[in-house]
């Protein structure tokens, strides 16, 4: 799925069929077991025309929450990206929800 917005800004979407899974406890008063929780991967490639190095983030789509793994820089002239070496995107999701 890709969308452009204004002149020069475009993001494009590609997402797998179901690809992984965890296992959380049965929800109510009788439950016993567990139940499987789905979630699909998405790359999520962000571009602003001439203005900037397009950027790629790889997530997971899980029913309540888009964790996101990793972010790449992808320079316009060179073949490889570099990887985001930034704070972990897992510690900002934990001090959000403890503020």
């Amino acid at each position: 799925m890709a969308r452009k917005f204004g002149v020069a800004e475009e993001i494009k979407i590609e997402a797998t069929m179901f690809e992984g899974y965890e296992l959380v406890p049965k929800p109510g008063e009788d439950s016993s077991g567990e139940d499987l929780r789905l979630h699909i991967s998405l790359l999520v490639d962000v571009s602003r025309g001439d203005d900037g190095d397009p950027f790629e983030f790889v997530c997971s789509a899980w029913p309540d929450r888009l964790e996101i793994h990793k972010l790449y820089l992808l320079p316009k002239n060179k073949l490889l990206g570099r990887p985001y070496l930034g704070p972990d995107f897992r510690d900002w999701g934990r001090r959000s929800t403890e503020e």
